[in-house]
Protein backbone atom coordinates (compact mmCIF):
# COMPACT_ATOMS: atom_id res chain seq x y z
CA UNK A 1 0.00 0.00 0.00
CA UNK A 2 1.46 3.66 -0.43
CA UNK A 3 1.53 6.06 1.91
CA UNK A 4 -1.63 8.00 0.89
CA UNK A 5 -3.92 4.52 1.18
CA UNK A 6 -2.75 4.15 4.69
CA UNK A 7 -3.14 7.50 6.05
CA UNK A 8 -6.80 7.23 4.57
CA UNK A 9 -7.56 3.35 6.30
CA UNK A 10 -5.89 4.08 9.30
CA UNK A 11 -6.82 2.69 12.46
CA UNK A 12 -8.21 6.53 13.75
CA UNK A 13 -10.49 6.55 10.82
CA UNK A 14 -11.77 3.45 10.48
CA UNK A 15 -12.46 4.03 14.50
CA UNK A 16 -14.30 7.35 13.95
CA UNK A 17 -16.40 5.89 10.82
CA UNK A 18 -17.36 2.78 13.52
CA UNK A 19 -18.15 5.40 16.31
CA UNK A 20 -20.78 7.38 14.08
CA UNK A 21 -22.14 4.32 12.61
CA UNK A 22 -22.80 2.81 16.05
CA UNK A 23 -24.06 5.99 17.76
CA UNK A 24 -27.00 6.43 14.81
CA UNK A 25 -27.63 2.36 14.98
CA UNK A 26 -27.99 3.14 18.97
CA UNK A 27 -30.33 6.50 18.13
CA UNK A 28 -32.23 4.55 15.82
CA UNK A 29 -32.85 0.79 17.70
CA UNK A 30 -32.47 2.43 21.50
CA UNK A 31 -30.58 -1.48 21.37
CA UNK A 32 -28.22 -1.85 24.90
CA UNK A 33 -26.23 -4.07 23.23
CA UNK A 34 -24.91 -1.09 20.66
CA UNK A 35 -23.64 0.61 23.79
CA UNK A 36 -22.20 -2.35 25.12
CA UNK A 37 -20.14 -3.32 21.23
CA UNK A 38 -18.94 0.48 21.15
CA UNK A 39 -17.64 -0.08 24.70
CA UNK A 40 -15.33 -3.10 24.09
CA UNK A 41 -14.51 -1.72 20.62
CA UNK A 42 -13.55 1.25 22.64
CA UNK A 43 -11.69 -0.62 25.16
CA UNK A 44 -9.70 -2.38 22.40
CA UNK A 45 -8.93 0.35 20.55
CA UNK A 46 -7.11 2.10 23.54
CA UNK A 47 -5.04 -0.85 24.47
CA UNK A 48 -4.27 -0.81 20.59
CA UNK A 49 -3.09 2.55 20.69
CA UNK A 50 -1.34 2.04 23.70
CA UNK A 51 0.97 -1.25 22.67
CA UNK A 52 1.93 0.91 19.21
CA UNK A 53 2.82 3.79 21.31
CA UNK A 54 4.72 1.38 23.44
CA UNK A 55 6.37 -0.21 20.49
CA UNK A 56 8.05 2.97 19.01
CA UNK A 57 8.90 5.09 22.22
Amino acid sequence: MTEENKKLLSLDVAYFIMIMLMTLCFLDAKNVFDLLFLAVTTFYYIRVKIYRWKKYH
